[in-house]
């Protein structure tokens, strides 16, 4: 794990958890959920992996996008797979600590090479469905720092085209957070969220911020996921 803090936050990457930002801390409030399962884990760098094996470290995590086409199976047809691409999603990264040229400390994780479309495990055969060609090949590079009297991170996201051919690729990133009202419940209800505005930066709805979906809302969705997901691997 490496660490960097200031008096106001601390900011941890672990290499072996997908070079994950598994720590924010405003003073000694965690902003980041962190799977308590997964403490210590490091899994094989593969993409031979099923739907119930999705590594979810917690924290700060990204996926390829689209999502659509990054997977093939036994048909030879591009579709989504879930879990999402492991190389990028949760397989250990590089990692590299060094002074920027304003004197600060910086973290540098880099992952391992992305290949896509990546295999589905064909359940009634009992095998993964390997792609027969190699189309596209990205490797992500992230760096952060952060300066002595601010709560801030400064993050540069970099996603690099790998192989021979021109590739349409960006990222999704999205960061977990503690929202239990109490231990027993993940019902997303209470939770504590900092948020700097500036005052000229806002929505087109004129507001600086919207509130666009509730807890139950997310789970339908989650539930919705999983059965299209059971139906798709059904009809492989």
């Amino acid at each position: 794990m490496y660490v960097v803090k200031n008096k106001f936050i601390s900011v941890a990457v672990v290499p072996d958890a997908a070079g994950r930002i598994l720590e924010f801390n405003l003073a000694h409030v965690p902003a980041l959920w962190v799977n308590p399962k997964l403490f210590g884990k490091v899994y094989e760098p593969s993409d031979d992996v099923k739907k119930e094996e999705w590594r979810n470290f917690g924290g700060y995590r990204l996926v390829p996008i689209p999502v659509d086409n990054c997977a093939i199976n036994s048909s030879g047809e591009k579709i989504r797979r879930w879990p999402p691409p492991a190389i990028i999603g949760d397989s250990p990264y590089a990692v590299d600590i060094s002074t920027n040229t304003k004197g600060q400390q910086s973290i540098h994780v880099s992952s391992g090479i992305q290949n896509l479309p990546v295999p589905i495990y064909n359940y009634p055969l009992k095998t993964f469905s390997d792609p027969e060609i190699i189309e596209e090949q990205l490797q992500y590079n992230r760096s952060l720092y952060i300066e002595e009297d601010k709560s801030v991170i400064y993050i540069k996201h970099t996603l690099q085209n790998k192989g021979s051919y021109p590739v349409e690729r960006g990222l999704k990133i999205t960061s977990q957070h503690p929202t239990r009202s109490n231990l027993n419940l993940e019902d997303g209800e209470n939770f504590l969220a900092y948020l700097p505005f500036t005052e000229n930066l806002k929505l087109p709805s004129g507001k600086q911020f919207e509130i666009t979906t509730s807890p139950q809302n997310r789970w339908n969705l989650l539930i919705k996921i999983d059965f299209l997901l059971i139906r798709k691997t059904r009809n492989i």
